[in-house]
């Protein structure tokens, strides 16, 4: 068991070499190192392996790469810019310097994509919690992947996978926030925790606490696969549940009262009509 983990490793190393060499992306030094962030970190998956950069095109891009090289599971990737950050769907994420731009590797042994659809939404929960306690700000969590402070966005998860049929691969959690960014840099919808609080946040001291956070509750959903250990904070952060809604699909649009989000992180929404409709994937307005 043990040498084939130590093989397992090698492998992944010498790939991810080659991986960085023939790229272009280049892990250079930043104004927190790898080992300095391993320094503060709690977490004993989460982050344990580190590759940093300055300025990427995307964390996901490179995490990605390092996951089908058999990366472990907690491999971070982070950078200080990113000049070509996605959102969700396929939209760009304005990265400047000051903000916490990073991506995760999950590798969920027998989890199929369904059961890992509430990843998403379980992240938003471990951020929002996490920022609450180290900042005292109210973080609001608007389905199915943004969170929001004081009515702006001040960040956002975007959830990506490689699945077998309809096992899970592995899982790369994209996360983006606002933390330290100045507010001219911003759209006039976005904000900072800078600006919330008057000064800025250690950023290495909050990436600490998120993943602390992330990792105890995503232990806790594996074990149960689904969210119902979670589902009242959930609701309770939610910006939209009681709220009415317009939810805009692929192929149509629909108005309603937004009721709750579910064990698997769909979005429940009461017609006019009477019924319920269930949500998957879609943009919401309020």
């Amino acid at each position: 068991m043990g040498v084939r983990s130590d093989v397992s490793f090698t492998f992944y190393f010498l790939l991810s070499t080659f991986y960085f060499l023939f790229s272009g992306e280049k892990e250079r030094k930043l104004m927190w190192q790898a080992q300095e962030i391993k320094e503060n970190l709690v977490s004993k998956i989460f982050g344990r392996q580190i590759h940093t950069f300055d300025e990427v095109g995307s964390t996901q891009d490179i995490a990605h790469s390092l996951a089908a090289f058999g990366a472990p599971e907690g491999t971070l990737v982070i950078a200080e810019i990113q000049t070509e950050g996605k959102g969700q769907p396929s939209k760009t994420w304005i990265s400047p310097k000051g903000g916490l731009w990073f991506s995760l590797v999950l590798t969920p042994t027998l989890m199929n994509i369904n059961q890992a659809s509430g990843l998403t939404i379980l992240v938003a929960l471990s951020i929002a919690r996490a920022i609450k306690e180290m900042t005292n700000l109210n973080i609001l969590i608007k389905w199915p992947n943004d969170l929001y402070l004081n009515n702006k966005k001040v960040g956002g998860i975007l959830t990506e996978s490689s699945t077998v049929e309809v096992a899970v691969r592995y899982i790369i959690i994209g996360v983006g926030i606002n933390v330290n960014v100045d507010s001219q840099t911003l759209p006039s919808k976005a904000t900072s925790l800078k600006d919330a609080l008057g000064k800025e946040i250690p950023i290495i001291e909050i990436l600490a606490k998120i993943l602390e956070g992330m990792e105890k509750d995503y232990l806790k959903f594996k074990k149960v696969q689904n969210l119902a250990p979670f589902l009242n904070e959930i609701n309770q952060l939610s910006s939209i549940v009681g709220r009415h809604i317009t939810v805009q699909l692929p192929d149509k649009s629909i108005e309603g009262s937004a009721v709750s989000i579910d064990g698997q992180g769909r979005l429940l929404v009461e017609l006019e009509n009477g019924e319920t409709e269930i949500i998957t994937a879609g943009e919401v307005m309020v």
